[in-house]
């Protein structure tokens, strides 16, 4: 059932915040003006200046609580409608009998979503190029998560005895994990909601993790977030299915459906939702901070959204790519003989790709960082290292999977 999470803070709360300060300053160095000023004129414009700043400031201030309120508001009204439209809807259901279960049907759907979702990881792993018996062990045995870097809300510290992990995720400040029996288990920061995985939630094939909020495609092609929905990024639009793959980042959220195209929901401030006209025969996506990219059935990569640091200008030329990642700011493309290219900023080092990579099949980016999977099953990082992200843990082999979050790194590895 729903429940009342802490509201979501504003933006637009903490920019008349900022405002405030500001001209609170300037009315401080007004005052001290008005101090050393020589002359009336002098005098007369420091303090003009002063009541200014300190009514600008009270102004701002109180607009900034004003927005809290009303987020407030807004969240709690929310919040509670959804509860009692759940409530109605399981006292309908019991009242007409619906919840009644087959147990014959209810076995024979969970076997055909294992088939469909073992289906599914296989041909992935398989396009990823890894060997036949890597294959076999992954999708019969499942695997167990290591995670480092970043640990203060708990995201690197991995659940005891969590197993037979088929697919993995990372959010800002959580990790994700879908097990073999297309259940989700998540753990980390939860201010949100992020981590609280919807209750009865299982025939997951696919999982993503944006900053606050997750992701989940069911083996039916539809989808169901949870977490965050300050900018909508929660909300999957009405009627969508048919859905193959799903990426999640900073405030958007992003699927693509089995005729080759992309709908995207949730901030738009930036174009990242904005999906570009006739766009289409596309296989994969990836969701950035503040950008979304698109990789095409014949080898192209298209992008779209914020573009202050070229993260959206695809380099000239670019083909035979095979995988797509994005970070808050950058770009990652893995072409077909096995080596990495990476464009947008590079003030950390996210984009210079550490010389002679090659053998690799996955990538991915986190928030100033990039993490490679090279075929031998190990992993090599490099970027932003302030918390130990990239410092991959000595001796770590066998992995199959790769997810980056905001400022710490995952692995899925098979079984010794």
């Amino acid at each position: 059932m729903s429940e009342f999470n802490e509201p979501p803070k504003s933006d637009w709360a903490e920019f008349h915040r900022v405002c405030g300060w500001l001209l609170f300053v300037l009315g401080g160095i007004a005052f001290v003006g008005f101090l050393n000023s020589s002359t009336e004129s002098d005098k007369g414009a420091a303090i003009q200046l002063l009541i200014l700043g300190i009514a600008g400031g009270i102004a701002s201030f109180f607009a900034a609580f004003l927005i809290d309120v009303f987020t407030d508001m807004r969240h709690y009204l929310q919040s509670g409608n959804s509860t009692l439209a759940e409530m109605n809807s399981k006292l309908t259901g019991l009242a007409a009998g619906q919840l009644k279960i087959d147990v014959a049907e209810a076995r024979a759907a969970a076997k055909l979503a294992t088939e469909k979702r073992l289906e599914w990881t296989g041909k992935a792993m398989q396009r990823a190029g890894f060997k036949e018996e890597t294959l076999k062990r992954a999708l019969t045995q499942g695997g167990t998560v290591v995670a480092w870097g970043y640990n203060v809300d708990g995201q690197t510290k991995v659940p005891a005895g969590l197993s037979g992990v088929v697919a993995i995720a990372a959010g800002s400040f959580y990790t994700v994990a879908l097990k073999q029996d297309g259940t989700v288990v998540a753990w980390g920061a939860n201010g949100v909601g992020q981590t609280k995985v919807p209750a009865g939630l299982s025939g997951v094939v696919a999982i993503a993790a944006g900053q606050y909020h997750t992701v989940a495609l069911k083996q039916d092609g539809t989808v169901v977030a949870w977490g965050d929905n300050d900018k909508g990024q929660s909300t999957v639009p009405a009627g969508l299915s048919g859905v193959v793959a799903i990426a999640a980042r900073y405030y958007h959220t992003v699927a693509l459906k089995q005729d080759g195209t992309v709908v995207a929901w949730g901030k738009i401030d930036d174009g990242q939702t904005k999906v570009p006209a006739r766009l289409s025969g596309v296989v994969a996506i990836a969701a950035g901070g503040w950008h979304t990219v698109a990789l095409k059935q014949d080898g192209t990569v298209g992008a779209w959204g914020q573009n202050g640091d070229g993260r959206t200008t695809v380099l000239a030329g670019l083909s035979g790519v095979v995988a797509i990642a994005a970070g808050t700011d950058h770009t990652v493309a893995l072409k077909q003989d096995g080596t990495v290219v990476v464009w947008g900023d590079n003030d950390k080092g996210q984009t210079r790709v550490p010389a002679g990579l090659s053998g690799v099949v996955a990538i991915e980016a986190g928030g100033k960082h990039t993490a490679a999977l090279k075929q031998d099953g190990t992993v090599v990082a490099w970027g932003h290292n302030g918390n130990g992200q990239t410092t991959v843990p000595a001796g770590l082999s066998g992995v199959v999977a790769i997810a980056a979050g905001e400022y710490h790194t995952v692995a899925l590895k098979l079984p010794e």
